[in-house]
């Protein structure tokens, strides 16, 4: 056999094996490029092997995720942590058919138990009270209506440092015709200055309710000259020289808030002159109707 013939026989052969052993180093190449990659996609946060995404763990804490110690934490770091956690208020009332809020129970049920858990304790302490005839009358109409106006500080303390504190001033309006007043005053207060602590807000679109609200008044025709004159005659008659402080207060009235007489709305009218009646007939500057002159004293 001549070498030419040899080598036609042998090369194949040899051909295959070299082969073979290219295709080993290349699969052993590609199984160390995948593991450099599958660890490369871990670090970044790309693809792994599948095509799933691996998402860096950047989660943030669930909402029960409380330090084991709060005990060094500042109050401020516990009305944070506070409003981090803070539960779903439900506007569990309708006023007047207009606009949904929440309860002043809704509030404390809820926001209690939380405080306790960050260490939080609140009060308001009355400063200053005032009430009076708010010139409304209801159902019969000689039920007095009386209005209290009262201004209280807030106080939130910290259990674990009592030293450290929040502290500022708030206003509660309460209107009942009994002794009710003061009360409501003061739970109106409490509920505004936790509102406005932590940041709860009331039911519904606050915003657009009173541009509504004021869109609707807007669209009212105010008082003409003769209805502001008959205004103006009633508070001289009743009032004589204080008849500009008693139209000044029925301005600033709850049930008016007017800039002056000319923005009185028409269908206040009637109204406010019930309420400059009501004024006079509880300072005694006319006799109310419904007492009996021959009564004896």
């Amino acid at each position: 056999m001549s070498d030419a013939e040899n080598n036609n026989g042998n090369g194949p052969q040899r051909k295959k094996k070299v082969t073979k052993r290219q295709g080993k180093k290349k699969a052993t190449k590609k199984k160390a490029a995948k593991k450099a990659a599958k660890k490369t996609t871990k670090k970044k946060g790309g693809k792994q092997a599948g095509g799933k995404d691996q998402q860096p763990d950047n989660k943030a804490k669930p909402a029960d995720d409380f330090p084991d110690d709060i005990s060094k934490l500042t109050i401020y770091q516990r009305v944070s942590l506070a409003r981090r956690v803070m539960p779903d208020f439900k506007a569990d009332l309708n006023v007047d058919g207009k606009y949904d809020a929440m309860s002043a129970k809704e509030i404390n049920n809820k926001l209690r138990p939380l405080m306790a858990k960050c260490g939080l304790i609140d009060y308001i302490a009355l400063k200053s009270t005032s009430t009076g005839d708010s010139g409304v009358r209801w159902s019969n109409g000689n039920t007095i209506v009386f209005h209290t106006k009262a201004i209280y500080k807030y106080f939130c303390i910290n259990v674990d440092k009592p030293e450290e504190k929040i502290s500022y001033p708030c206003e509660g309006i309460g209107e009942d015709t009994g002794d009710k007043g003061p009360g409501k005053a003061h739970t109106y207060a409490l509920k505004s200055a936790r509102k406005a602590l932590f940041s709860i807000t009331e039911g519904g679109d606050e915003e657009q309710r009173i541009a509504d609200e004021e869109k609707t008044a807007a669209g009212k025709a105010f008082l003409n000259d003769e209805q502001q004159d008959v205004l103006l005659q009633l508070a001289d008659d009743y009032f004589g020289d204080d008849s500009e402080k008693a139209l000044e207060h029925l301005c600033k009235h709850s049930t008016v808030m007017a800039k002056s007489l000319a923005e009185i709305r028409e269908d206040q009218f009637v109204m406010a002159q019930n309420i400059l009646t009501n004024w006079a007939k509880a300072k005694g500057l006319i006799a109310d109707e419904n007492d009996d002159p021959d009564k004896p004293e």
